[in-house]
This record gives structure tokens, C-alpha cells and sequence, in this order.
């Protein structure tokens, strides 16, 4: 986002992509695949949430996704620390 002076606030609709409730995973390759796109959309989410005016509204609209798959704890990490834990998820050493 672009500073402007005297400028203290700011609209900003962002949309998450997650995997629907209540799966019932067939094939492993799923779920893990969509645990990673959890970890992908997730640092951004806490970016902007940790600063807006509906950040308890936000965090609890994504509580059920994350916690479909055991993921609850992620909304109190950092960004970076969320991209680290995908690291070590997909087994990424670089």
C-alpha cells in the first residue's frame, strides 16, 4: 500500500483461498496439499489482520478452516515464522 499524507486509514478487502469444510480425505496427497495452501494464504491474513479495526471478526471467520486441519496455532505466529513452519511442512530446506 501507497502512503498518502494524512492518511490514517484504509480500506482493504483481501480474499483467502481455503480448502471447504468437512472433507473427508480419500487420498493423503489431498490433505496435504491443501494444508500447504492453508500455509500460503495465511502470512498475509496475519499481516493485515494484526493491524485492522475487525481483527477478532477476522481471526474467528478463519478459526474453522484452520482448525479442520490442526492449524489453530498459526494465527499467532508472525509471517515469517508461519513461512518457516512451511518449510519445515513440505520438507523445504532452502
Amino acid at each position: 500500500m501507497r502512503k498518502y499524507k494524512d492518511k490514517r486509514k484504509a480500506r482493504i478487502f483481501d480474499f483467502l483461498v481455503l480448502p471447504p469444510l468437512n472433507l473427508d480425505f480419500q487420498d493423503e496427497s489431498y490433505e496435504k496439499a491443501y494444508r500447504s495452501l492453508i500455509f500460503r494464504e495465511i502470512p498475509r491474513f496475519a499481516e493485515f489482520a494484526d493491524n485492522a479495526e475487525n481483527k477478532y471478526f477476522a481471526r474467528e471467520s478463519i478459526r474453522p478452516y484452520l482448525k479442520e486441519f490442526d492449524l489453530e496455532y498459526l494465527m499467532d505466529m508472525l509471517p515469517h515464522e508461519i513461512y518457516n513452519e512451511l518449510k519445515t511442512f513440505s520438507g523445504d530446506n532452502s
